[in-house]
This record gives C-alpha cells, sequence and structure tokens, in this order.
C-alpha cells in the first residue's frame, strides 16, 4: 500500500463508533456483538488535519484504543486520504519480511536438528 517514501505521525483516536453486528460473542450490547470501529485524526506537517476510519474490532475483543489515545500514523505524504494506523503487523507481516524470515530460520532449523540426529546415530555403535 505504501512506498518507502511513506511518512510517520501521531494521530488522536477522536470517535469509537458502533458499527454492524458481529458474529462472536462476548462483551454486548443490547443483546448483540457489534464491531467498534475508531476514526483517528492527524495532521501533516503543514497543519492540514486528515481523518481516516481505522480498523474495525469486534466488541467482544480488545480494543486496542482508547478516546483520545495518541497513536502512531503512517500515510502517503503524496496522498494522507490513504493513511493507516502502523501496527507490527504492519511492519513486519505487511512488508512480508518478517514471515518469511522466520520461515526460513524455522527451516534451517530443523534442518540442522535433523542432520545432528543423523550423524549420532550414525557413529552410534551398532547393538549386535
Amino acid at each position: 500500500m505504501f512506498e518507502a517514501s511513506c511518512t510517520l505521525r501521531h494521530g488522536i483516536v477522536t470517535t469509537i463508533d458502533k458499527g454492524p453486528v458481529c458474529p462472536v460473542t462476548g462483551v454486548r450490547y443490547g443483546g448483540q456483538s457489534y464491531f467498534l470501529v475508531p476514526t483517528i485524526t492527524f495532521d501533516t506537517p503543514d497543519g492540514t488535519p486528515h481523518s481516516f476510519v481505522g480498523t474495525p474490532v469486534c466488541a467482544a475483543e480488545t480494543l486496542a484504543w482508547s478516546m483520545g489515545q495518541q497513536i502512531a500514523v503512517r500515510y502517503d505524504p503524496k496522498n494522507p486520504a490513504r493513511a493507516q494506523v502502523a501496527t507490527f503487523e504492519f511492519d513486519w507481516y505487511g512488508i512480508g519480511g518478517f514471515g518469511a524470515i522466520t520461515i526460513f530460520l524455522g527451516l534451517f532449523g530443523y534442518i540442522q536438528l535433523y542432520l545432528v540426529y543423523k550423524r549420532r546415530r550414525m557413529n552410534r555403535p551398532s547393538r549386535r
């Protein structure tokens, strides 16, 4: 979604609205669980305010933000309307780097353990 030229700013959660009904049980509002939809506002360096709607979270889950909380926002200076909350998932999984590294290291470790096991088994004196 963003290029390397994206900018990081601080935004503020200005509203948390009740969205559509979600299928998960938990915290209930009038017998139903609803999605909670945060609206985040931030200013660009030139002082222009921008707002965007964050990712809806089911009310049965823990909401990561509260009203008035300051959070990190990543946006494209060419198109600030396409902003999003800067999260660990975006920084690592979003670019594929962390997921690929994790899989590679896991496979590398498994192969190393397998080779050690085979070496030890081959060097073991036979029991006849």
